[in-house]
This record gives structure tokens, C-alpha cells and sequence, in this order.
């Protein structure tokens, strides 16, 4: 199965099921890549479609809960220096649907 992982300072701000631009890391290789995505916490099961989703701090700790993501669309590497992205976490009523159509 395929993982990423992602930092947050403040994971709490992200809401179960929602929909938000990400920026993520293959474990597998360790690209970053942006997406948007719809996020699921605490999911110790996948479901058919959905990718293992570690959860880190700034400083890199993993966090202990296992979050599911569902990649919704692969966006252009400039999402990667947009500070709309959860990377540096932002509020959570900004970015739910992040701003591709700019």
C-alpha cells in the first residue's frame, strides 16, 4: 500500500472529510508532490482508493494517530510554494477547497 506523509503544526485545524490542498511525500521515494484531497482521520482501515496518510510535526515527529487520504487531483509543483497549502497550516475554513482555479 501506498504512504505519504505530510507537516502540520496544527492537525487539529484540518476537519474530518474535508477537502484540502496538501502537500505531501511519497514514503517511497520521498517526492513532494501537491493534491487536492479529501482527509480522513484516525483510520486504521483503508478503504479501496485511499493512501496511508502520517501525520508529522514541524520537527518531524510522527504523530500516533494514522490518517487516510483520498487524492482527489494531482496539482502543478508551484502548489508546493503556495502558502495555501496544509503544509504550514493554515486556518480551517481557508483552503476546504483550496484555490487550483486561480
Amino acid at each position: 500500500m501506498q504512504e505519504y506523509d505530510m507537516f502540520v503544526r496544527f492537525p487539529s485545524q484540518i476537519r474530518d472529510g474535508a477537502e484540502v490542498v496538501l502537500h505531501v511525500r511519497d514514503m517511497s521515494n520521498y517526492e513532494s508532490k501537491a493534491v487536492r484531497a479529501r482527509v480522513y482521520k484516525n483510520r486504521q482501515d483503508m478503504q479501496p482508493g485511499q493512501y496511508r496518510l502520517w501525520v508529522r510535526t514541524p520537527l518531524g515527529v510522527i504523530r500516533d494517530e494514522v490518517w487516510a487520504m483520498e487524492i482527489m487531483e494531482e496539482l502543478d509543483e508551484e502548489w508546493l510554494t503556495k502558502p495555501v497549502c496544509f503544509h504550514c497550516a493554515m486556518a480551517a475554513g481557508q483552503g476546504a477547497q483550496g484555490e487550483a482555479g486561480e
